[in-house]
Formats: C-alpha cells, sequence, structure tokens
C-alpha cells in the first residue's frame, strides 16, 4: 500500500506541483490550458487539495522515516503560511496538518507472523483516538517490500510468534509488547 501511495505522490507532484511557488494547482500539466493555473486553499465543508496533500506527505514521511518527503511537506505548508496565519479559521485542515507537524507523533508498528495473529492488536489500536500517529502492519509476507520503503522498520520483528506492538514517540522506540492491555497502556 505503501509503495503505491509513493507512486501517486510522485505522480501528483510532476502533474500539479507549482515549481516557483511551491504548493500544487486545482489542475495538472497534462490538461487543457486556461488563462489561470488556481491553488485550492480554503478549507470548507471539504479540506482543500493542498492541505489533504500537506498531510498525506507528513504521514507517508512519518511511516517511511524518508526525510525528503518530510521537507516537501514543510515546503508545501510554508508556501502558504502566510495565507494561512492572516485568516486561520479558514484552513482548518492545515492546522490540523501544522499541528501534526510540529506536535509531538506516534509510530505504532504491529509486528506479527500474519495479518490473523495481528487482528487483536489492530483492533484495539483503532479503538483509540490517536490523532497525530500512523500505524504500521509488518508481517513475514509482507516485511520484505516494507523494509524497501520503511528502513525504519528493519529491526521490529514478532516475538515469540505474537503479535508485537512497537509504539515510538518521534521515532524513539519504548520496549515492545505482546500483550494487549499493555498496549492499551502505552496508547495512554
Amino acid at each position: 500500500m505503501c509503495s503505491i501511495a509513493l507512486q501517486l505522490q510522485e505522480k501528483q507532484f510532476a502533474l500539479f506541483w507549482d515549481n516557483e511557488e511551491g504548493g500544487f494547482y486545482f489542475y495538472g500539466s497534462d490538461g487543457e490550458q486556461l488563462l489561470v493555473r488556481p491553488k485550492e486553499l480554503y478549507d470548507g465543508a471539504m479540506p482543500s487539495g493542498n492541505s489533504v496533500t500537506a498531510m498525506n506527505l507528513l504521514r507517508l514521511a512519518r511511516l517511511t522515516g524518508k526525510n525528503d518527503i518530510m521537507r516537501l511537506s514543510s515546503e508545501q505548508i510554508s508556501a502558504f503560511a502566510g495565507e494561512i496565519s492572516l485568516y486561520p479559521q479558514a484552513h482548518a485542515h492545515f492546522m490540523m496538518t501544522i499541528q501534526f507537524l510540529f506536535g509531538p507523533t506516534k509510530e505504532i508498528i504491529i509486528a506479527a507472523p500474519d495479518k490473523k495473529v495481528a487482528e487483536e492488536m489492530i483492533q484495539e489500536i483503532r479503538a483509540h483516538f490517536i490523532p497525530n500517529s500512523v500505524v504500521s502492519v509488518v508481517t513475514d509476507e509482507t516485511r520484505e517490500k516494507l523494509l524497501l520503503l520503511a528502513p525504519l522498520l528493519t529491526d521490529k520483528t514478532a516475538r515469540k510468534g505474537k503479535a508485537t506492538v512497537y509504539v515510538c514517540e518521534n521515532f524513539a522506540c519504548q520496549a515492545p509488547v505482546t500483550d494487549v492491555q499493555m498496549v492499551r497502556e502505552r496508547l495512554h
């Protein structure tokens, strides 16, 4: 899934990125040429494409540990910082993205022999509201592919055939746990 997200992000940059001022245009360079090429910024009933992209970049950076993606997200936010600061109420999703960028974040990794073994831990994590977090599930089947995309998962392995959860904050991880109650405690 992460590789597809990275491929789509590359395509989005190729077609929509403004190399001069930053941010993403409303329509791609492969579309019909209009008089102006607007950029959507206002977060109304639906968040703007630029605020969603900034959040997606941050989440990808947290999932993969890639600093170049983090830098792109910061550039995305910087491109609109002046306008956002004038009227933050009109940019709610952008504000959440800025909070995600500067606030503490959690990276939660579930390592298990297979997804079925991981299911109880997945359900426990889903039962909590954990803003500013990303979750990765690493199984024996997906490990090789995921390590190519996210080297930070290298030493995150299942212990004694059990689903093992690593709760990290800003990439600094606590000791792994295999008990649901311990996961619950770590998430608070």
